[in-house]
């Protein structure tokens, strides 16, 4: 009894976490030390603004292409300096930044091999390449530096907006929804790709699943989808990009076939952690 009580408890928590949160977007708010602390920073990015300045790349924070670190930011301060790293393990990078004619430039920077993030910058100093018509599925805005992108929290794109994931053109979401059925997790969307594998019910039932779908109840945000609908054994719907929690603190990104979700409703949380608690239970 207490143990499903235990369960029921971190299943809502998780849910409710979701259903507050705005896609990606930080809960930074401002600390002591220069206006802002490594971990914190309140987010006041202007997306209608196209101009680089140093205003607008103190106001938010920078998250590093996921592919190649999900969990790395870059951080721009009042006083020239920028670091990189996570907020978990502190900063990797650390150096100073100055904007001469309309170009942001890199210089005099170090890094810090106990704290990787996964590349180094090279050369004594670079020049980085700021987009405010990115093509990417969830931000409007990118910076590049050394061919590494960062997406600055602030410039979400809205529902029903164009984007591209990994070449393959989509269009924008940005909700939450519930699984009413299973449905297997895959790296493509159709069904000969390879399935992925899902942290999330591994951290609730304390390493005892491994599961390549997921379960009835389960909440998820879907990022995108495909334009076009299709039909898999009588059921019609688009293949969806989703995002969900990885079990360690990070997201896991991939696709599903869209045609077994609800609508998430904010007031059906304890019926959604009940019925995935069910569904748990129920595997031996």
């Amino acid at each position: 009894m207490k143990k499903n009580v235990f369960i029921l408890l971190i299943l809502f928590i998780f849910i409710n976490c979701f259903a507050t949160e705005n896609v990606l977007v930080s809960t930074f708010s401002k600390g002591p030390m220069d206006g802002y602390s490594w971990r914190q920073r309140q987010i006041n990015y202007d997306i209608t603004d196209t101009n680089l300045s140093k205003e607008k790349l103190i106001s938010t924070i920078w998250r590093m292409n996921f592919e190649i670190n999900p969990y790395a930011v870059l951080v721009f301060y009042t006083d020239d300096v920028f670091r990189i790293g996570t907020t978990t393990a502190g900063k990797s990078i650390e150096g100073k930044y100055k904007i001469e004619n309309g170009k942001l430039i890199l210089f005099n920077y170090n890094h810090d091999d106990k704290n990787g993030v996964g590349y180094t910058l090279t050369g004594d100093e670079c020049i980085c390449t700021i987009n405010f018509s990115s093509e990417h599925f969830i931000y409007k805005h990118e910076l590049e530096i050394q061919g590494v992108k960062y997406f600055p929290d602030g410039s979400e794109k809205g529902y029903g907006e164009s984007a591209k994931i990994n070449g393959i053109t989509v269009n924008t979401i940005m909700k939450n929804y519930v699984f009413n059925d299973t449905v297997k997790f895959r790296s493509e969307p159709n069904l000969s790709s390879d399935l992925i594998l899902v942290g999330l019910y591994n951290e609730l039932t304390n390493g005892k699943l491994y599961s390549y779908s997921f379960k009835k109840g389960t909440v998820v945000h879907v990022l995108a989808e495909l334009p076009q609908k299709e039909t898999i054994a009588g059921d019609t719907g688009s293949w969806c990009y989703i995002r969900v929690n990885d079990g360690c603190g990070g997201n896991q990104f991939g696709w599903v076939f869209g045609a077994y979700f609800d609508e998430y409703d904010n007031s059906k949380q304890k019926e959604y952690s009940l019925e995935l608690q069910k569904e748990l239970n129920a595997i031996k």
